[in-house]
């Protein structure tokens, strides 16, 4: 090692190891030239062979090293000459032997006294300052390093930039900022394009989910169409419209075109006349035709009103339902000739058309008699829709709703004492104490007997023969069951 110092540094060969020779003074020896004689005795042992990455390395030292002479001034040569040998140590009165050549001495002098401190050797200072310098730039190169490694915003709550940062702190946190609103700008737009798309998605299946519930209602509808078709056939009124055409004109300046059936004042005041002829017909047909009401003199005036009755609903069947407007697909439909056509083609027209055919001829046949006119009380559909409308202009619906339980409970007494005074005129007049015994106004007796039979009042006379027994029976299980469903309203 220390001969590739010595190839590095370009000193001469060590002489050969002599016998040192005192000199004729004693003199003082030089620190300065204490260390190449240690290390030219350890010199003395050189090294067999030398390896090959040795030499490499040293070339490039001498590279180095060559650029190093060109760009600093030059410094003192060493000295060529030879080194001067150790003096011998003072004689004793014992003569010491010989010293080794091979044993280093120890330049202090005497044995067992303790070397001074001494300063650093340099045997070039050319080389001295070489490593001095290289020494200063590892030691600059390292400090550089160190505050590159250090992060001066480790202990910092704020954004921490990166180890090496290239911009102030101010502006990386402006960086940093921006590349956050662009981020979340960013993931806005996805959210809002994956909003958008879902909701496309969702808007088209509730498409296809329209599309199918209207496809299966049309099939429905054609199946029950197909259905009725074979009990209630369409009806053609071509001819009528003929007739009436003229009539329809004028009154369409006076009633428009189309009309709402749910907000139209004008249609609730006229359902509130056909509910009155229709309520003409259910309460004073069995009445007509349980009592004896008919005569010479009564005739007249029921026929002028069964006339009047049966004018209403033809003016409603021609004037007013061809008018009102419905709703097809989610749509208004306010065309006069297609809700003249949807009415037409409806159930409601063929049990209107059945319920005005003129039975009533048949009294000229067979007698006078409201058997005749029963068919009347199938529009019984137009009864509902007056209360319906009715109730929803209404601001205290639930007065109409007493009123119409109420009627329904009395019409239930009406139709009980038709029952009851045909039940006495079948089992005879005053038979028994149990029928009606023909005195007094026979309505009111047969409706007392009905109100205290259903209402289960009691203190009625008992039955006697086995139809008044099971006629009183059926009157107790109806009124049971009548008086529980009107409670329960």
């Amino acid at each position: 090692m220390f001969s590739w110092f010595r190839r590095l540094w370009g000193a001469p060969e060590p002489p050969p190891a002599q016998t040192p020779i005192p000199p004729t003074a004693p003199a003082p020896p030089a620190k300065e030239e204490k260390l190449p004689e240690k290390k030219d005795q350890k010199v003395e042992e050189p090294k067999a062979t030398t390896e090959k990455t040795e030499e490499k390395n040293a070339e490039k030292s001498d590279e180095q090293i060559k650029d190093m002479k060109d760009n600093e001034p030059k410094k003192e040569e060493p000295t060529t000459g030879p080194v001067p040998a150790v003096p011998a140590p003072a004689p004793t009165s014992v003569a010491d032997p010989a010293p080794d050549p091979a044993a280093p001495l120890n330049p202090e002098g005497a044995q067992g006294e303790e070397p001074p401190s001494t300063p650093p050797v340099v045997y070039s200072r050319y080389a001295d300052n070489v490593l001095r310098s290289v020494i200063k730039q590892l030691r600059e190169r390292t400090e550089i390093l160190k505050e590159k490694a250090i992060d001066p915003y480790a202990t910092s709550p704020e954004i921490s930039p990166p180890v090496t940062p290239v911009l102030r702190k101010e502006d990386y946190v402006r960086q940093k900022e921006k590349e956050r609103i662009a981020k979340e700008e960013e993931d806005r737009k996805k959210a809002e394009e994956a909003a958008k798309k879902a909701e496309e998605k969702k808007k088209k299946d509730e498409e296809k989910r329209l599309e199918a519930e209207k496809k299966a209602e049309e099939e429905r509808l054609a199946e029950e169409a197909r259905r009725k078709a074979k009990v209630l056939p369409d009806i053609s009124c071509s001819c009528f419209d003929v007739l009436f055409r003229p009539v329809e004109q004028k009154l369409d300046t006076v009633l428009g075109r189309t009309i709402d059936p749910f907000t139209d004042r004008r249609y609730i005041a006229w359902l509130t006349v056909v509910a009155v002829a229709y309520n003409y017909n259910v309460w004073l047909c069995p009445a007509r035709l349980a009592f004896p009401y008919h005569s010479e003199t009564a005739n007249p005036f029921w026929i002028f009103f069964d006339i009047l009755s049966d004018v209403v609903n033809i003016i409603d069947i021609v004037v007013w339902q061809p008018r009102l407007q419905f709703v097809k697909a989610g749509d208004i439909i306010k065309d006069r000739a297609m809700t003249k056509v949807h009415y037409r083609k409806s159930n409601r027209f063929k049990t209107d058309m059945f319920s005005i055919v003129p039975f009533d001829l048949l009294s000229l046949q067979f007698g006078f008699s409201t058997i005749y006119r029963f068919n009347r009380f199938i529009r019984i559909e137009s009864f509902f829709e007056f209360s319906d409308r009715l109730e929803s202009i209404m601001a205290k619906a639930y007065i109409w709703r007493v009123a119409r339980t109420t009627g329904y409970l009395l019409y239930m007494l009406h139709l009980n004492a038709c029952a009851f005074y045909v039940a006495s005129v079948h089992q005879g007049l005053a038979t028994t104490t149990w029928v009606y015994d023909g005195k007094g106004t026979a309505y009111l007796r047969c409706y007392y007997f009905a109100v205290r039979s259903l209402i289960n009042i009691g203190g009625l006379p008992e039955p006697v023969t086995l139809f008044e027994i099971i006629f009183q029976m059926t009157n107790f299980f109806i009124g049971v069951f009548v008086f529980s469903s009107l409670i329960g309203q």
